[in-house]
């Protein structure tokens, strides 16, 4: 707890330098910024609504006294993360104020090598006939960000092994910045789906045409592709706005979601395996990545995990 809440004051700091020294307009981004800090708990509480709900039912048939101990400290660890998520957005957002989109096309090169010379969305897309639109948007957008906003009120809730909230608070954190702000930064990418509008030509039309022929670009992901591009054009930080590519955040949550239920669950470990291939599977499918995105999460993540495991079994500490 004590660590999260110190990467979450750095971050803040490091967010608020990059504004300060990226952006025309610094004050007027701290001022919306605040004001968004009050509301953190109304978006965490409607973003993961239903998990927030089943997490409390939880808690009161089988583990009401934690839950009568960690609910206050849950609310507390719920604000940090809700402005995590805000200053997240405020680096995302500025990010190309920093450095231009570059990397696609070396990403798309390490792509095809990695997938034998294939397109890896094409790959995907011979699956499209038995991917209904409304079950896509619900897996890959609804489930995705109920876990991602409030995982670490789930920890606090249900789990009363300190050393172990304190390992998955810092994945949760790196699942975040060090993917989604640090090495996004030194790797700016757009992603397929918005490829021909950052550079040009009509490289990835075929994957536009095949999203519209299955319906996907008429529903939430056609909606948020183009949100997140008109924020993009008009310079606006609007929380959950942004776009970067390399490498996918995630991919990066959703496996360090399945290593938690994996500790706590051995026996789940497929299932595990197969959440975690489902969104990988489905960040390529939609667009939003290249399967490269998911391979260097899904290795980072799990190497941090082993080495967090690895130094508190060799300290004997607890990592809070």
């Amino acid at each position: 707890m004590r660590v999260y809440f110190y990467l979450v004051a750095g971050h803040l700091f490091a967010g608020f330098a990059i504004v300060w020294f990226f952006t025309d307009v610094p004050l007027e981004i701290y001022r919306n910024f605040w004001h968004e800090v009050l509301l953190a708990p109304l978006s965490l509480l409607l973003d993961g609504s239903w998990a927030f709900l089943g997490i409390i039912v939880f808690g009161l048939i089988f583990a009401r006294d934690l839950l009568r101990e960690r609910l206050p400290l849950a609310f507390v660890v719920g604000i940090l993360a809700g402005i995590q998520h805000l200053v997240f957005t405020l680096i995302k957002t500025t990010m190309v104020n920093i450095s231009p989109f570059y990397a696609d096309p070396f990403l798309i090169e390490v792509d095809e090598l990695l997938s034998f010379g294939r397109t890896p969305w094409e790959l995907t897309h011979q699956f499209q006939a038995y991917i209904p639109e409304a079950l896509t948007t619900f897996i890959y957008l609804k489930v995705w960000l109920a876990i991602g906003v409030i995982f670490p009120v789930i920890l606090l809730v249900v789990d009363s092994n300190k050393e172990r909230v304190g390992r998955f608070l810092i994945l949760y954190f790196a699942s975040w910045v060090v993917l989604g702000n640090v090495i996004a930064l030194v790797f700016m990418s757009c992603g397929p789906i918005f490829f021909d509008r950052v550079y040009g030509g009509n490289d990835f039309a075929p994957l536009l045409e095949a999203l519209n022929t299955s319906g996907t670009m008429g529903g939430a992901v056609g909606f948020i592709q183009e949100y997140l591009w008109e924020n993009y054009v008009e310079g606006n930080q609007h929380l959950g706005t942004g776009i970067s590519a390399f490498p996918s955040v995630h991919i990066g949550v959703a496996t360090m979601f399945a290593l938690y239920i994996y500790e706590r669950f051995p026996k789940t470990l497929p299932i595990c395996i197969a959440f975690v291939l489902t969104y990988l599977f489905l960040s390529v499918f939609l667009g939003w990545h290249y399967v490269v995105d998911g391979y260097v999460s899904i290795l980072f993540i799990v190497l941090l995990w082993k080495f967090l495991l690895w130094q508190s079994r060799k300290t004997g500490e607890v990592v809070v």
